[in-house]
């Protein structure tokens, strides 16, 4: 064997497993990795070398985030003296350490933004405008919910990345038993069978209220909006919390909570908790995105042969007033504290790449796809046809502070669990659940009268 052939050994496996920094020294030793076409700037005018650190949410599909590893160590080797380090989070920390980095002005030089976080950290990050300029250009639009968590007073503050797609994962089998093995389609069809599917098998269905599922928490907010419920009119300043459409979403959770359809666990779960319960067939069904399906089929962390034959998924649920769920935007932010701004926003566009983004969402299997229109016909789609299901869900997406524009007090709210509380507070105190609302509406007063 010879060294370059002993290089790329080592290279391979260190990217399966994840590797550091160390690896890049070793493809820089080797003379680089896989080529091909120069990212944005073409010849960039860098000083020689440096290293680009990129902090993001640790994926619920492991290769998704081999595969992002090995395409920075890609960028790395086309771009002499430069290195590329990947820094994993989980999810439900990311927005703390966000916070705590913005307040000191000091560390990684891209930071993977969620929801409309770019609102919250405006000061703190780059203007891209023309890397998301250059990305349409070469690959279409961006939905609209990922456009405008991204822009912030006319300026882009990041650029839109993925979409986890979301929708209902179930379990076809205990569906089929009350007539619904396509599971239900509206809140109603949901309440009904499920309580009637919980009696029969005291098996209930999981939506987090606890404050460590900063993802999986927010998707009350479809619940919300579902039923007619908003927290501000479009003004985006006049608090609308307290009306019959909050009542009915209330009211509906209530419902669910009594009846046991909605496990009492949740109220202390976090991003992890639902795919662990459901993992354990303790779930009827949950919102979440294709992640749990993925993790249970053969060779998968999780994998069991019979919750891969009996998992299914939805999309979108229905309500009275409207069908609509909370976009799961991210996005890359060039951070102001970094000293390689230029070389940063390279990297975030080679990401953005077609060709390359198409690597990423492969082995992301379907659980991230584009924010945008371009992979609608991804092979991905076609090899496991429900999970195309997520995707179309794309078109219900809002964003927080709907129908009023994005704000940074609207990023507030979503940040401090306002909404979910509502729902916790509600189903612990029924009686009283009209007071809860009343509170809310002080509370949101309080965010939305402060400065923006």
């Amino acid at each position: 064997m010879d060294r370059r052939q002993f290089c790329k050994r080592i290279g391979a496996a260190s990217a399966a497993f994840l590797g550091g920094p160390s690896l890049l020294q070793i493809l820089e030793a080797c003379g680089g990795g896989t080529p091909s076409r120069p990212s944005v700037a073409a010849t960039p005018n860098w000083a020689a070398g440096g290293e680009i650190h990129l902090l993001q949410r640790q994926s619920f599909v492991d290769p998704a985030d081999a595969k992002m590893q090995e395409l920075m160590l890609r960028w790395a080797s086309q771009h002499r003296g430069w290195k590329a380090v990947l820094e994993r989070i989980d999810g439900g920390d990311l927005q703390t350490r966000t916070s705590a980095l913005v307040q000191a002005q000091s560390g990684p030089d891209i930071i993977q933004m969620q929801f409309d976080w770019p609102w919250l950290y405006e000061s703190s990050c780059v203007d891209v405008s023309d890397i998301a300029q250059h990305v349409m250009k070469q690959n279409g639009p961006f939905h609209d919910a990922d456009r405008k968590a991204c822009v912030v007073k006319g300026a882009w503050r990041a650029v839109p990345f993925t979409n986890v797609a979301g929708g209902w994962v179930y379990r076809k089998d205990l569906w089929s038993q009350v007539g619904r093995p396509d599971f239900a389609t509206s809140y109603q069809d949901l309440l009904t069978k499920g309580k009637e599917l919980r009696r029969q098998t005291g098996i209930p269905y999981g939506q987090a209220l606890g404050h460590g599922a900063l993802g999986d928490g927010q998707t009350w907010y479809g619940t919300l909006w579902s039923f007619g419920g908003q927290e501000v009119d479009r003004d985006g300043k006049t608090v609308a919390i307290d009306s019959a459409g909050t009542r009915a979403a209330v009211e509906w959770a209530i419902e669910a909570w009594q009846s046991g359809f909605l496990t009492h666990n949740a109220l202390s779960w976090d991003d992890t908790s639902n795919n662990t319960a459901y993992n354990a067939r303790q779930l009827s069904a949950t919102p979440n995105a294709s992640s749990i399906y993925l993790n249970v089929l053969p060779g998968a962390p999780n994998a069991d042969p019979f919750l891969a034959q009996n998992t299914w998924g939805a999309g979108t649920m229905r309500g009275p007033e409207a069908q609509a769920a909370l976009g799961s935007t991210y996005s890359h932010a060039v951070m102001k504290w970094s000293k390689n701004q230029s070389a940063a926003k390279d990297l975030v566009s080679y990401l953005m790449r077609k060709d390359v983004f198409d690597e990423w969402m492969t082995a992301a299997k379907g659980y991230n796809t584009y924010p945008g229109p371009l992979m609608d016909g991804h092979a991905v789609w076609k090899q496991r046809p429900f999970l195309a299901t997520y995707n179309r869900s794309q078109k219900y997406h809002r964003w927080p502070g709907w129908p009023g524009p994005p704000s940074r007090n609207a990023a507030r709210v979503l940040t401090q669990y306002v909404i979910m509380d509502m729902f916790a507070r509600s189903v612990q105190d029924p009686s009283n659940y009209r007071k809860v609302i009343s509170d809310t509406a002080r509370r949101l007063q309080g965010v939305y009268g402060a400065p923006s």
